[in-house]
């Protein structure tokens, strides 16, 4: 099994405690993923690791981290595609609440204040007012070629608008709204 070097960012365990970065050496399956490194740090040498997951799959966007200086779904990425040096760091642009897990609230409130209001007239016709785009036709596959977004908050992460104008909304939130 191929040993990997992850250093991972941690938080101060102190009040008042500043961030530090922890170096690990674990060995890894060949087909291993980030997010399975990242376990193997938790189930070993880190066993209070904070971070967060869900689908495993690349669909929730939920374990999203900055791994060499980059944003990535970590469920999703394998190891040997990146090297076998890691630099593991919680996303940026978003509060740390504790090691790899952030606070996403910025991020949900910007899309927030994105969102276009829509409040229907009572003289509408639910079935006549509303110009519906069939599934099959080519206005709908024309406008479908975009990849979906999982709200995972990498974009916003690697905004450097976001970082230097925290009001900048971000472009999940710009995307969204259109």
């Amino acid at each position: 099994m191929p040993k990997v070097t992850i250093s991972v960012q941690r938080s101060g365990q102190e009040a008042g405690g500043k961030a530090r970065f922890d170096t690990h050496q674990i060995e890894l399956g060949e087909k291993a993923s980030i997010l399975d490194a990242v376990f193997a740090l938790q189930r070993g040498p880190c066993p209070d690791l904070a971070f967060r997951f869900s689908c495993r799959v690349g669909m929730c966007g939920s374990c999203a981290m900055v791994v060499n200086g980059r944003e990535r779904l970590t469920c999703s990425t394998l190891v040997n595609t990146v090297g076998d040096k890691l630099r593991l760091e919680p996303l940026r642009n978003l509060p740390v609440v504790r090691d790899l897990a952030v606070d996403l609230k910025p991020f949900f409130d910007a899309y927030q204040r994105s969102i276009p209001q829509f409040i229907p007239r009572d003289d509408l016709d639910q079935n006549d007012s509303f110009y519906r785009l069939p599934h099959d036709s080519a206005e709908w596959k024309a406008l479908d070629h975009q990849p979906q977004c999982i709200d995972c908050g990498s974009c916003y992460s690697a905004c450097t608008l976001v970082t230097l104008n925290p009001r900048y909304l971000g472009p999940m939130a710009l995307c969204t709204a259109r």
